[in-house]
């Protein structure tokens, strides 16, 4: 009987062991042109071979052409649909993307990125410099498939707590905010009117930008800078220049068009947190429960660039404490744009899944308070609102993902 046992036990593991991670791997994109058809035919099937020689991986024959049409080899973007398409016609968890571009004669750039079809999100993005002989290209495409499948591959969303899109140079960081519920807005003596009706609210997860947008990375994706933003409104001043300074001089619009052309070039869903999502981020999410008059800490100074401690400019991004869930100047430094219109919590007091504010109004919210106003303006719980319209030298905002 035991014999029996063991071997069923045996026979189990070795099933268990034979799962395949399944993968499509697309053709090569040739974005600027300038790659021979027969370099891009023996890159493509280099790389499928290392993948299927790799243990626990297999490539997956499919007919993605047929989702994304063939423009995307020269376009160099792969919306979201059609990753996820590609995974459910094709059973398949990821997809991996090749970009090859000529260095001089005989040399290659080579980029690799894999994307989650459940998810899109892009777990690792690796590249190589490639001559163009057998050994070399076999050595290489060895080194990118070794470095784009590491056991993180396997990992869900949630159990990975933070990522980094690389698109363009944008180095944008976001961190995973757990699903969960809080009580939201504040009944306390500190509270203003427009915070005291406290309701249950209950969030599905997301990703949120550990930092406020910065110059560097709006100019990537708007082209624009600080001073041209400036004078679009009419500012007198600029308070605080530099590639990682927080972005200011932005309207709400403006930055909702940030994350419109923030998707095209990702693939991703980007936007502005709701009102909610900012207020439950800011508290620390689920896990924390020290209920913090700022964000992650009872202190100002600790956490924020306000009024008192500033000189009359915002300061690079991340030179404060964070908080739980590492989530940096979300008091303080600049207000930030919430997708939401301004308007008075319902009075019910009843819990709501997922809100995302009235469906109209004057004005949208800004929450954190900046570098300019005091300390009551950064608590976690405070409201403010601005024109949509209006770019303000205390107003930027930072970004959620959804993996929906």
């Amino acid at each position: 009987m035991k014999k029996h046992l063991i071997t069923a036990a045996l026979l189990f593991l070795s099933v268990t062991m034979m799962a395949q991670t399944k993968i499509v791997v697309l053709d090569v994109i040739d974005v600027d042109k300038d790659v021979p058809d027969k370099f891009e035919k023996e890159l493509h099937s280099t790389i499928v071979e290392s993948i299927n020689r790799t243990a626990g991986y297999e490539v997956v024959n499919f007919d993605y052409n047929s989702v994304c049409g063939t423009e995307y080899r020269t376009k160099g973007f792969v919306p979201y649909s059609s990753i996820a398409e590609i995974g459910q016609r094709s059973e398949t968890e990821y997809v991996a993307l090749v970009e090859a571009s000529a260095i001089n004669s005989g040399r290659f750039f080579v980029k690799a990125v894999l994307r989650n079809t459940k998810n899109n999100l892009s777990f690792i993005t690796v590249h190589e410099t490639i001559d163009d002989n057998a050994a070399s290209m076999l050595n290489c495409c060895r080194s990118l498939v070794a470095k784009m499948l590491p056991e993180s591959v396997t990992m869900t969303s949630e159990q990975k707590n933070e990522i980094i899109e690389k698109a363009n140079g944008l180095n944008l960081k976001l961190v995973w905010v757990e699903s969960g519920n809080f009580r939201m807005g504040n009944n306390t003596s500190l509270a203003e009117s427009d915070e005291q009706s406290v309701r249950t609210v209950i969030l599905d997860g997301y990703y949120m930008g550990a930092f406020e947008i910065t110059q560097r990375q709006w100019e990537i994706v708007m082209g624009t800078t600080i001073s041209e933003q400036r004078a679009k409104y009419e500012g007198s001043f600029v308070y605080g220049v530099g590639d990682n300074y927080p972005m200011y001089f932005v309207s709400h619009d403006e930055a909702v068009e940030f994350c419109n052309r923030l998707n095209k070039m990702t693939g991703r869903k980007f936007s502005l947190p709701t009102e909610a999502q900012w207020e439950y981020a800011a508290k620390g999410g689920k896990n924390d429960k020290n209920d913090f008059i700022y964000s992650g800490s009872d202190g100002c100074s600790a956490v924020a660039w306000f009024d008192a401690n500033s000189n009359e400019s915002s300061h690079p991004v991340g030179q404060k404490k964070c908080n739980s869930l590492g989530l940096y100047d979300m008091s303080g430094n600049l207000w930030e744009w919430c997708s939401d219109w301004y308007g008075e919590y319902p009075a019910d007091g009843t819990s709501v899944k997922n809100p995302d504010g009235p469906s109209t109004g004057t004005m949208k919210v800004i929450r954190g308070g900046s570098w300019y106003h005091d300390s009551s303006a950064a608590r976690v719980t405070n409201r403010g609102g601005g024109l949509a319209g209006e770019g303000k030298c205390v107003i930027g905002f930072r970004v959620v993902m959804s993996t929906k």
